[in-house]
C-alpha cells in the first residue's frame, strides 16, 4: 500500500519532527463489520424518516415503502467477495445505472442518499445525474469523480446525500442515473431516500469530508462534529463522502458548509469543476467553516488561499506535540467569540499555516516549542461568512468544552443564525 509521505501534513526534519506526531493505531478496513446504512446514523440529518431504502445485491430489485418504490431499471447485478464488506453485492452498468423512484410526495423535501465504491479500485470515475420535473430535464448533479473515500490510508465506500426540495418532482419521481466515464463500468451498492418529517430546523448545514491524512480518523471526528453542531436545534446537519459534491448545483441548498477534508489528487483528484462550485457558493454569500486539516486541502489549487484565509505550507513546521495548551480569545468582539473565554485544550497548535495578511484573528495560542503565537481561527474580511479554525485532531480534541462551544458558534454564525 502506497502511504503517500510526501503530501502528509509535517515537515520533514527527520527523527525529531517525526516524534512530534501522534501515535497512529492500526486500523481495520473502515468497511469491514459496517453495515448498509440505516436510519439513526451519524450521517443522517435529524427530522427525517427512512421511507425506501435499496441494497443492491441478488434478486432484490425494488425496495417499497411508505408508498415509496425504488427500483433498478438498468444494469444488472452481481455479488462481491468479503473484501467488499459490509456488501454482498452491487448494481452495474457498462455505460450507466439507471433508478426509478416513484411515489414522492411533490409537497415535501427529501434527501437522496446512496453509496458508491470502485470495488478493486479499478480506475473507475462516475457522475451523478437526476431526472428531475418532466422527465427530459436531466442534469448532473455531481460532477464526475473517483467513487472511493479513503480512511486511514485505506480506499472505502463513500456515503453520498443529495437534497431534493419540493417543485423537483412536481409527478412525484424521480430518475437517477450513475454514468461511468473511465473504467470497467458504473457501480452503486445502495440507495435510499428520506423525507423530512419534522420542519424545526432553521439552516442547514453540510459537513463534506472522505479523506484525510492517515492519523485524521475522520469517521470518527465528522459524526463528533455533527454532534456538537446538532446541540442547537436551529441546525439541520448531514455528512456526505464525496468532496466532489463541492461543484454541484445543489450545493446552493445549503446554508453553511463544513470542510473536513483533506484531499490527495493522485488518489481522490477535484477538478475546476469542485473549485468553481465552491468559489461560487462563498461568493454568493454562503457560510463556509474549515476544520483542522481542512487548511490543507485543493493543494493544487492557487486560488484556495484567497477563499479561505490561510492554507498549509508543507514546508513550515506541522505543530507541536498533540498535548494540553490554552487557546485565548484574541478578538472578543465578534458574534463568535462573544461571551467566549480562554479556554484549555489537548490538541495540535497547528504551526504551519501561510496566511493572508487580511484576515481577523478571533482565537490564538502561544506555541510551547517556539514561544510564538499562532492564529487557532479566524474569519476572513473579504467574505461575508468564512472561518478557518486548525483545532479539532481527535474525538478527544473535539469533546473540549471550549472547542465545542467554538465550532458551535462559529457554524451558527456562518450559516447567517445568531450564536
Amino acid at each position: 500500500m502506497t502511504h503517500w509521505t510526501s503530501r502528509r501534513p509535517m515537515a520533514f526534519a527527520g527523527l525529531l519532527l517525526l516524534m512530534l506526531l501522534p501515535t497512529v493505531q492500526a486500523q481495520a478496513p473502515a468497511g469491514v463489520g459496517a453495515a448498509p446504512i440505516a436510519a439513526g446514523h451519524p450521517n443522517l440529518p435529524n427530522g427525517y424518516s427512512m421511507v425506501a431504502h435499496l441494497v443492491c445485491e441478488g434478486d432484490n430489485a425494488n425496495a417499497t415503502a411508505d408508498g415509496v418504490t425504488i427500483a433498478q431499471t438498468s444494469g444488472e447485478r452481481r455479488a462481491l467477495g468479503p473484501d467488499c464488506l459490509p456488501f454482498k453485492g452491487e448494481a452495474f452498468g457498462n455505460q450507466r445505472i439507471e433508478f426509478s423512484i416513484d411515489g414522492m410526495d411533490s409537497s415535501a423535501d427529501y434527501l437522496l442518499g446512496f453509496t458508491w465504491w470502485d470495488t478493486g479500485k479499478q480506475g473507475r470515475v462516475q457522475s451523478l445525474a437526476l431526472g428531475l420535473g418532466p422527465i427530459t430535464d436531466v442534469r448532473t448533479v455531481i460532477p464526475a469523480t473517483v467513487p472511493l473515500a479513503f480512511h486511514g490510508d485505506q480506499p472505502t465506500y463513500a456515503r453520498v446525500l443529495v437534497p431534493l426540495s419540493r417543485g423537483d418532482f412536481p409527478s412525484g419521481s424521480c430518475e437517477m442515473i450513475v454514468e461511468a466515464h473511465t473504467g470497467p463500468d458504473a457501480v452503486v451498492q445502495e440507495v435510499w431516500l428520506m423525507k423530512r418529517t419534522e420542519a424545526i430546523a432553521q439552516k442547514r448545514v453540510l459537513i463534506v469530508t472522505g479523506d484525510d491524512w492517515i492519523g485524521h480518523l475522520w469517521r470518527d471526528t465528522g459524526p463528533e462534529l455533527a454532534a456538537i453542531l446538532r446541540e442547537d436545534p436551529r441546525l439541520e446537519v448531514s455528512i456526505t463522502e464525496c468532496p466532489a459534491f463541492l461543484g454541484s448545483p445543489l450545493l446552493e441548498r445549503y446554508d453553511a458548509v463544513i470542510l473536513h477534508f483533506k484531499n490527495y489528487q493522485e488518489r481522490l483528484p477535484l477538478d475546476d469543476k469542485t473549485w468553481l462550485g465552491l468559489t461560487r457558493y462563498v461568493q454568493n454569500g454562503h457560510g463556509l467553516v474549515l476544520v483542522h486539516f481542512g487548511c490543507g486541502a485543493f493543494q493544487e489549487w492557487d486560488g484556495y488561499k484567497k477563499i479561505v484565509g490561510g492554507i498549509w505550507n508543507p514546508e513550515k513546521r506541522a505543530h507541536d506535540p498533540y498535548g494540553p495548551f490554552q487557546v485565548c480569545v484574541a478578538d472578543a468582539g465578534h458574534p463568535i467569540t462573544a461571551s467566549m473565554t480562554h479556554f484549555d485544550t489537548q490538541d495540535e497548535l497547528y504551526t504551519c499555516l501561510d496566511t493572508l495578511s487580511d484576515i481577523r484573528v478571533l482565537f490564538k495560542a502561544t506555541s510551547k516549542v517556539d514561544q510564538v503565537e499562532y492564529p487557532m481561527g479566524f474569519v476572513v474580511r473579504d467574505s461575508e461568512r468564512t472561518f478557518n479554525c486548525t483545532l479539532g485532531h481527535d474525538v478527544n480534541a473535539l469533546r473540549s468544552p471550549g472547542a465545542r462551544t467554538l465550532y458551535r458558534r462559529a457554524t451558527l454564525w456562518a450559516a447567517g443564525l445568531e450564536p
